[in-house]
């Protein structure tokens, strides 16, 4: 969902090359070391003297499945009712992957084309429709807490010949889920390291997001309201254009209608203000506004772990079919 606004909302700059082999390797040893302590664990209270039994054997395999394959989270789901949300706290394993994938695509009338036309009416804006998705590995810390690892890879015109692939920025996400009064909280604090073609063009290190969801549904109604805010801080290379985006922060009102357990009508707004590198000198609440965008689409649960969100993204200013974009979202966890 965020990721349709966030090409939106796209900001250009310049270029410089980053090297990953050891943000990489730091990655490696975080996801492994929670494996390699668990077993130790494991190894140290096995039964050593019933080891040579057959009922042994089968309570050691027992318990080497229980640590390696526990459930942290037997109560997320009484904290979180809310179904989008359940899935994007992740697998309720103990290890799990995480995937992410969000298509943009042409005008409703259109909606596997090369072109995606501009939702403002500028013919001078359109651009290529594009495919996009992430893989993350996730450590279940505790019930309502994980950690998260990941990179992916966007398609230009995927459906098309001479498509452009590209590879992604990795990053490193934690995720918390918990209630304040009546609402239900998603919280992901992100780093993400610039390392992509787009990132080097731009000559962007990388950028910290700080990304919050606020559900509350409405008593024993059908009806969920809800807030989504984004708090994105950029960091360039001093080769950087100063037109380029310092901080950006972004608001999604949102509300959805449930039909069934699988179906729900839903719809979102987005408002964005950043603040450029240029205004730096100046206050930091001097802000410029980004133009509206509105999402309305069916929210199709398949599954705890598994969602799909397909949709049409306009600004009510411009109420033109062939101005439309198709979007399609898809959120699903692993193990």
């Amino acid at each position: 969902m965020l990721r349709d606004f966030n090409l939106i909302h796209a900001i250009k700059a310049q270029k410089k090359f980053t090297d990953v082999h050891l943000y990489c390797l730091l990655i490696f040893i975080f996801l492994m070391a929670p494996f390699t302590m668990a077993t130790e664990k494991i190894s140290s209270q096995a039964p050593l003297q019933t080891l040579n039994t057959k009922s042994a054997k089968k309570t050691n395999l027992s318990a080497v499945k229980l640590k390696t394959k526990k459930s942290f989270t037997k109560d997320i789901d009484k904290t979180i009712t809310n179904k989008e949300l359940r899935t994007l706290t992740g697998s309720k394993s103990k290890y799990s992957m995480s995937i992410g994938s969000t298509y943009i695509g042409g005008s409703i009338l259109q909606p596997f084309g090369k072109i995606r036309p501009s939702i403002f009416g500028d013919s001078q804006d359109a651009r290529s429709t594009n495919l996009s998705g992430t893989v993350s590995l996730r450590y279940r810390l505790s019930s309502h807490g994980s950690i998260s690892a990941g990179s992916g890879i966007s398609f230009l015109r995927p459906w098309h010949e001479n498509n452009n692939t590209s590879l992604s920025d990795p990053f490193l996400a934690y995720t918390t889920a918990y209630k304040l009064g009546p609402l239900q909280v998603l919280t992901i604090p992100k780093f993400t390291l610039g390392t992509s073609n787009s990132s080097r063009e731009v000559s962007r290190i990388g950028h910290f997001d700080f990304t919050n969801f606020f559900y509350n549904k409405l008593y024993d109604s059908r009806l969920t309201v809800g807030m989504v805010f984004t708090y994105r801080q950029y960091d360039y290379y001093s080769t950087a254009d100063p037109e380029s985006t310092n901080y950006l922060i972004s608001l999604l009102p949102l509300a959805e209608y449930k039909l069934t357990d699988t179906y729900a009508l839903k719809t979102l707004l987005s408002y964005s203000f950043s603040h450029g590198i240029k205004d730096k000198s100046q206050s930091p609440f001097d802000m410029h506004q980004g133009r509206l965008v509105q999402a309305v689409g069916v929210r199709i649960s398949v599954n705890r772990d598994m969602n799909l969100y397909p949709s049409i993204l306009f600004t009510p200013k411009n109420l033109v079919l062939a101005d439309t974009n198709f979007s399609l979202n898809l959120t699903m966890n692993a193990f």
